[in-house]
C-alpha cells in the first residue's frame, strides 16, 4: 500500500542545511524549488524547508507515497481517523495516535 517514505526538516537556515546535507554528509539535490529543497542521501529522499517564519511549525513531518491513496484514504476514515484535505491538492493529512502530521501523496517510488 505504501510505496516510499519521506521525511521533512524544517530549518531556521536553508542554506546552511542545505550545505551541511551535501557538502558535509554527501547528499545530492533532487530539486530546488524557492523555501524547499528535496535531497537524496543513500537512497533516502527527504526535504529541507524554509521554518524561519513560522516558528510554531512542526520542525519533522513524514510524507507517505502510495499508488492507492483513496484506498489509504478510506482505511483511516475507517478507523476513525481525522483526514484533512485542501481543494484541488491531491495530498492529504493525517495524525498517528501521538499526534504527529503524516501526509500522505499519490506517486510512484522511482
Amino acid at each position: 500500500m505504501i510505496e516510499e517514505i519521506r521525511f521533512e526538516i524544517g530549518c531556521k537556515n536553508l542554506t546552511e542545511q542545505v550545505e551541511f546535507y551535501s557538502n558535509i554528509l554527501g547528499g545530492q539535490i533532487v530539486s530546488n524549488e524557492e523555501g524547499f529543497v528535496v535531497m537524496r542521501i543513500a537512497g533516502i529522499k527527504f526535504a529541507l524547508w524554509d521554518a524561519t517564519d513560522n516558528k510554531n511549525a512542526q520542525k519533522i513531518g513524514i510524507t507517505m507515497v502510495t499508488k492507492k491513496p483513496n484506498s489509504v484514504k478510506e482505511k483511516l476514515r475507517e478507523n476513525r481517523s481525522l483526514v484533512s484535505e485542501w481543494e484541488g491538492c491531491t495530498m492529504f493529512v493525517t495524525a498517528d495516535p501521538d499526534g504527529n502530521g503524516i501526509t500522505f501523496m499519490e506517486g510512484n517510488s522511482d
